[in-house]
C-alpha cells in the first residue's frame, strides 16, 4: 500500500508537464494575451478550492460499497476525458471555451484523486 501511495504522489508531480505544454500552446500558437492565460489557469483551479467538500462526499457516499477507490477511478476518468480531446481532436485545442472546459475537468479529476489518496494515506 505504501508503494502504491508513493507511486500515486509521484504521478501527481508530473501533472505540471501537460499544463506547461498547454500554456506554451496558448501563448505561442494561439497568441492569447496574458490576461486570457490567467483566466484559463484561474478558472481551471476553481475545483481545488472545493477539496474539503470532495472529502465530505467521499466519506458520506459509498460507491459500490467502497469509500476511496471509486473516487480515484472517477478522477482518472475525468482527466482522460479532459486531456484526451485536447491531444487527439485538433479543433478542441483551438477554441477558448473548450480549453477552459478541459482545464476545469482536468483539475476537478485531479482534486478528487488527491482527496481520495490523502484519505487512503491517513
Amino acid at each position: 500500500m505504501l508503494l502504491l501511495c508513493g507511486f500515486g504522489y509521484w504521478v501527481q508531480g508530473f501533472r505540471c508537464f501537460p499544463w506547461l505544454a498547454l500554456n506554451f500552446h496558448m501563448a505561442h500558437n494561439l497568441d492569447f494575451q496574458p490576461s486570457v492565460l490567467q483566466l484559463v489557469q484561474n478558472s481551471g483551479n476553481l475545483p481545488m478550492v472545493a477539496k474539503p467538500l470532495y472529502g465530505i462526499l467521499s466519506d458520506a457516499l459509498y460507491i459500490g460499497g467502497a469509500h476511496r477507490i471509486p473516487y480515484v477511478s472517477i478522477g482518472v476518468l475525468l482527466q482522460v476525458l479532459s486531456w484526451g480531446p485536447l491531444a487527439l481532436i485538433p479543433f478542441v485545442r483551438e477554441a477558448l471555451p473548450t480549453l477552459m472546459t478541459c482545464a476545469l475537468l482536468s483539475n476537478l479529476g485531479a482534486a478528487i484523486i488527491e482527496v481520495a489518496q490523502d484519505a487512503l494515506v491517513a
